[in-house]
């Protein structure tokens, strides 16, 4: 567990390089999201691994996912016998007019898996799909927060601006797909 003291620190480094406040603070992981994806948005998976744990932090004005430089020891050994490089921080900046989608999902399972074949062992999704756009592009990430979506899905719609709300229902519309809760 985190010391107050150092995450009162962290939320103050954090105002003054970015900017923005932190209403939401959880741990996530970026999952289901290929490699040239995240490479394109500046990031970088760990060696041999294809998810990315960070902070997913939504902000008073904006989304940001921060990656801190650690590292265990066991691989902090095999780093430098291997003289590679050490991790680097990491940082996503989503200003919030770039988002176009940002809610809960649950992924499909396997053809094989027994959550396809047995529908009821489902659970509430735990997924967060944020679509946005950046650089002219538009991105998909799938984000786990480690707690789950409890804490976060009430936070949601303050992201989706009046326009990109707008625009993502006009997209769903257009492709003649309908809007279900889930709840």
């Amino acid at each position: 567990m985190v010391p107050k003291t150092n995450l009162k620190e962290f939320q103050r480094e954090f105002t003054q390089r970015t900017g923005d406040s932190i209403k939401k603070l959880v741990m996530a992981k970026i999952v289901e999201t290929p490699a040239y994806v995240i490479k394109e948005l500046g990031l970088e998976f760990p060696p041999g691994q294809e998810i990315l744990w960070g902070l997913l932090i939504l902000g008073q004005q904006d989304i940001h996912f921060f990656v801190h430089a650690t590292e265990s020891s066991l691989a902090t050994m095999f780093r430098n016998a291997t003289n590679g490089r050490p991790p680097q921080e990491q940082y996503l900046y989503i200003p919030r007019e770039h988002i176009c989608q940002l809610e809960p999902v649950q992924l499909e399972p396997g053809l094989l898996s027994p959550l396809r074949l047995l529908p009821f062992l489902r659970r509430k999704p735990r997924l967060l799909k944020l679509q946005f756009h950046q650089q002219e592009k538009n991105f998909t990430l799938i984000l786990e927060p480690v707690t789950g979506l409890e804490g976060v899905t009430a936070l949601l719609p303050y992201y989706l601006s009046d326009t990109n709300l707008a625009s993502s229902e006009t997209d769903k519309a257009g492709a003649g797909s309908s809007v279900q809760d889930e709840g």
